[in-house]
C-alpha cells in the first residue's frame, strides 16, 4: 500500500525559501543592470490559483525532485523588453540584443538552479504537463515573481521542497522529530476562519419596507443587556458584547454558559 507523506510548511519556512531565491535574483539583476523584482511570493501549491493547470513545463529534475516552470510570455522576450526599451527602439529587434537577452535568461536559470541543486532540462524535451502533487498537505510550493517577471512561476514538487527545507529522505519517515515540518496544531494556526457577529433577525411588513427612507430607525428585538452570538459557520462559538476601542467598533468575547447559547432547533 502506498502511503503519502503529509507536509505543511509554516509561514516562516515559506518566507525563508522565498528569500533564498530573492537573493540570487537580486544579485543577477544587479549584474545585468535591471531593477530587482519588488517581491517574491512563496506559497503552498494548493493555495495558488491555477496550480493544477496543464500549462507547466518540466524545467529541472533529478531523482524524485522536479521543478516546473510556466510563463505567459517567453522569459527571453520579457528580458529583451526589460534590457532594451522598446519605446526608444534601442536594438529591440537586433540579433545581438536577442542573444544578450538569451544569455541573461540562461544566467538567471543557472542562479535558480544553484538554489535548487538539480540539473536543468533541455527546453526541447520539456512538454506541457500538470503538477502531480498540488493538493493540501502535499508539501509542494509555488514561487511567484513580481515586476517585469510577473508572468513567471516556479513549481517545486514535494521532494524538491522537502530537500530545500533541509529534510533528508531518511528523516522524512520521522515527521514528529523534524522541526522543519509543523505539527497539526501549528499548521491549523495558519488557517483563517470567518467569525460572524449577529445582532438579531427582524421581520418587516412589505408595506413598511416600501416606505423605508434614509434616517428611519428599525427597532430590533435584541435587548441591550443581551449578548451577541459569535457564529463560526452554522454553529455558535461563543457570546460577545458590542463596544468600541481606539475609535473602532469592537466586540468583547465571553465564555458562554450553555443556557445562553440556543440549540439549533431554537435558533432560526
Amino acid at each position: 500500500m502506498h502511503v503519502q507523506r503529509l507536509r505543511w510548511w509554516t509561514a516562516p519556512q515559506l518566507a525563508g525559501l522565498a528569500l533564498r531565491f530573492e537573493r540570487v535574483t537580486h544579485d543577477w539583476c544587479a549584474a545585468w543592470g535591471l531593477p530587482a523584482p519588488a517581491a517574491l511570493m512563496c506559497m503552498r501549491a494548493h493555495e495558488c490559483p491555477g496550480a493544477q493547470a496543464d500549462d507547466w513545463r518540466l524545467w529541472a529534475a533529478q531523482g524524485e525532485r522536479q521543478v516546473l516552470l510556466r510563463s505567459k510570455e517567453s522569459p527571453a522576450v520579457q528580458l529583451l523588453s526589460a534590457l532594451f526599451d522598446p519605446a526608444t527602439g534601442e536594438c529591440a529587434h537586433d540579433s545581438m540584443a536577442s542573444q544578450l537577452a538569451h544569455q541573461a535568461w540562461c544566467a538567471l536559470q543557472e542562479a535558480w538552479r544553484g538554489v535548487c541543486g538539480i540539473a536543468l532540462v533541455a527546453h526541447s524535451d520539456a512538454a506541457m504537463m500538470t503538477p502531480a502533487d498540488s493538493l493540501a498537505w502535499s508539501g509542494a510550493v509555488i514561487l511567484s515573481f513580481d515586476g517585469w517577471l510577473a508572468n513567471l512561476q516556479l513549481y517545486l514538487n514535494p521532494a524538491c521542497a522537502a530537500e530545500l527545507m533541509h529534510i533528508s529522505p531518511r528523516d522524512q519517515l520521522a515527521a514528529s522529530s523534524q522541526p522543519s515540518v509543523s505539527d497539526l496544531f501549528e499548521a491549523l494556526q495558519d488557517t483563517s476562519l470567518p467569525l460572524r457577529f449577529a445582532l438579531a433577525d427582524v421581520e418587516i411588513e412589505l408595506g413598511s419596507l416600501q416606505n423605508l427612507a434614509l434616517g428611519d430607525v428599525i427597532r430590533l428585538p435584541h435587548l441591550l443587556e443581551a449578548p451577541l452570538h459569535a457564529h463560526l459557520g452554522d454553529d455558535i462559538a461563543c457570546t460577545a458584547y458590542l463596544g468600541q476601542r481606539q475609535g473602532r467598533r469592537a466586540v468583547e468575547l465571553q465564555r458562554s454558559l450553555p443556557e445562553l447559547i440556543p440549540s439549533k432547533k431554537e435558533h432560526p
